[in-house]
């Protein structure tokens, strides 16, 4: 995995997102997903925000995590699976 940052948001590996989704969320908690080729918050951005209203609303990590991998990250020039990034604390 490559680590680094992108607008104030840092590359974190999907047991660490898993656990900042099972943890309590707070209204400034942003977990972002990407495709893992793609560059988020860049002109061919493809990311997904998930707020607290979106914890609320999804079941579980997995779900989350399923449905935007099957509707996102199915070519080869996108990548097949997401990369995570969360804010980074100031």
């Amino acid at each position: 995995m490559n680590h680094y940052s992108i607008k104030g948001y840092k590359r974190i590996t999907k047991s660490i997102a898993r656990k900042l989704w099972n943890s309590n969320w707070n209204s400034n908690t942003e977990l972002v997903l990407c495709p893992c080729k793609l560059m988020p918050f860049t002109e061919w951005h493809n990311e997904r925000i998930v707020t607290m209203q979106d914890h609320e609303m999804e079941h579980s990590f997995d779900a989350m995590v399923n449905n935007f991998t099957y509707y996102n990250c199915q070519y080869n020039e996108t990548g097949y699976y997401p990369s995570f990034y969360m804010k980074e604390l100031q």
